[in-house]
């Protein structure tokens, strides 16, 4: 029989927190970092507001490379949100001051690794702080999507 994988059972919200708090405070001893995001998106909530949401709803918030890579799929979706919500919280904007979930735009490469593309107020923000590269790192689990992010200085 298999064992309970759903986060719950492994690491609950104020645990997820707590490491995050950790990987910021230590960021600035890893040259060249600017500033560390990570994000948890609930894939059951995620599809919830798809349902309701619909079409509309996701191209407020994804572009249409996006819409491609994700073939639908509501799961690849939530990921790609996670990892635009990590982004932001690394630039330090957050989705305020004119940064919307369209200007910060994750893309695959043709081996697969997601690549961040910055457009309008959130490629402003990322100059303003010398940011010269997003790196972003995606995955998911037991219902979960999680996705970290480093803004790396351009010098």
């Amino acid at each position: 029989m298999l064992h309970d994988r759903r986060p719950s059972a492994a690491l609950r919200t104020d645990q997820v927190h707590d490491l995050v708090a950790v990987a910021a405070d230590f960021s600035h001893l890893v040259p060249g970092v600017v500033g560390v995001g990570v994000d948890v998106v609930d894939l059951v909530e995620f599809e919830h507001n798809l349902r309701i949401g619909g079409p509309r709803w996701l191209r407020k918030l994804f572009t249409e490379a996006e819409l491609a890579t994700a073939r639908g799929q509501p799961e690849r979706l939530g990921t790609r949100f996670a990892a635009k919500e990590a982004v932001v919280k690394a630039l330090g904007t957050g989705f305020r001051a004119g940064v919307s979930a369209r200007c910060v735009e994750i893309v695959s490469d043709p081996d697969g690794r997601p690549r961040v593309a910055l457009t309008g107020p959130a490629a402003v923000a990322a100059s303003a702080r010398e940011v010269g590269e997003v790196r972003v790192s995606m995955s998911r689990e037991g219902g979960c999507a999680v996705a970290v992010a480093l803004a790396v200085s351009s010098e």
